[in-house]
């Protein structure tokens, strides 16, 4: 194809973009929650060849749609010029007049983001690179570096806790960390229980958690438990913000066996040649309940140790949706074992909100855990 049709096609191509961008944040203005204006002047990077704005927004609403009039102030004797933009989220639709910075200028930008609803930190970064594509090293001349702090966020991580009360205790505590920031406080926030978790009771703590990380305490009774075990949610809300969250708790009585984390991230694999199956992996660890001594007393219950090492060891079994999953055992250290699962399937998009479910077998106890399910990207 000739240079100059293929400089024509990427000029229509902006130009298209550009419209595109335009027509949208034209619409979403219409429904912006706020607005801000602020400016920055362009510097070069310590480090690389390319130059950056930094935007400190201040404190957004979360869950909400924001107008920014972004002022970038070009101090330099030269221009800076681009024919394409990449963000790093879907959050911002952004509109361009121009294609270019003119020397001892300021280019104005309006943008519309989208803050999040849920985060685990009430500081947020996000960036725009603008891209020089007629450059055969496809330069990045400017990136815009934006950063704000999210105000009003009600968040419970994880929003699953699978617990095992160990028999002969009558008591257990589950700490459940709560993430808010301001205007809401712990003092305002409504707590709902699901029918079988009425005999818990919840109560904030004093002397746990952090600034915006808030502790809900969860004491659960043995006779909760004594009949079987005791699954429910938890919801939490806001009246004034309108924001809310949940937690669903699962308990049983077990041998207290542990695996961590709560959340795996399973990673993909190169899969064969041959083969449309993708293959995923995660890792995790087993902690054992403390019950290797002959005769040794833990959890109310008596274990008898045996002379062979593998009679010890654990047995881990683990399905996704019903379907097994390979696991390797490996001991790290007493009562402490790397899980490595590996799982295979056609349809890797199907399993985002899927849950591990472990039988561990140890000793003469059966302990049953759910883990959550993450994929990377």
């Amino acid at each position: 194809m000739p240079e100059s049709l293929i400089n024509l096609t990427r000029y229509l191509s902006f130009q298209t973009l550009v419209l595109l961008f335009f027509s949208t944040s034209a619409l979403l203005a219409e429904d912006s929650d706020v607005q801000v204006e602020i400016g920055a002047t362009l510097t070069k990077h310590p480090q690389a060849d390319f130059h950056i704005a930094e935007f400190d927004l201040g404190t957004l609403p979360c869950d909400g749609k924001v107008e920014l009039t972004l002022r970038l102030k070009n101090p330099y004797d030269k221009k800076f010029t681009f024919t394409g933009m990449s963000k790093t989220c879907n959050c911002m639709d952004l509109k361009t007049m121009k294609r270019e910075v003119a020397p001892n200028s300021t280019l104005e930008f309006t943008m519309i983001l989208k803050t999040p609803s849920t985060a685990s930190t009430e500081d947020v970064f996000a960036s725009i690179t603008l891209v020089d594509e007629n450059s055969e090293e496809r330069r990045r001349p400017i990136t815009l570096r934006l950063k704000y702090k999210l105000s009003g966020i009600l968040s419970i991580e994880p929003n699953l806790i699978s617990k095992e009360l160990p028999e002969g205790d009558t008591e257990i505590e589950i700490d459940i960390p709560v993430f808010m920031t301001l205007p809401i406080k712990k003092e305002d926030v409504k707590l709902e229980k699901a029918y079988s978790l009425q005999d818990i009771e919840f109560r904030w703590s004093e002397n746990k958690g952090g600034e915006n990380t808030k502790i809900l305490t969860a004491f659960v009774p043995a006779e909760l438990l004594s009949g079987g075990p005791a699954s429910g949610e938890l919801r939490i809300s806001h009246e004034e913000t309108g924001r809310k969250d949940g937690v669903f708790l699962l308990l049983r009585q077990g041998a207290d066996v542990q695996i961590s984390p709560s959340a795996l991230r399973f990673v993909r694999t190169q899969p064969d040649s041959d083969s449309d199956k993708v293959k995923l992996t995660a890792n995790a660890l087993l902690r054992l309940p403390k019950a290797t001594e002959q005769g040794e007393k833990i959890d109310s219950r008596t274990f008898t140790s045996s002379n062979n090492p593998e009679a010890d060891s654990p047995e881990v079994d683990a399905s996704i949706g019903g379907r097994s999953c390979s696991v390797s055992v490996k001991k790290l250290a007493k009562r402490v074992y790397k899980l490595k699962l590996t799982f295979e399937t056609t349809d890797r998009e199907k399993l985002s909100g899927e849950s591990i479910k472990w039988r561990v077998k140890y000793k003469s106890k059966t302990s049953e855990i759910v883990s959550r399910l993450m994929l990377a990207n």
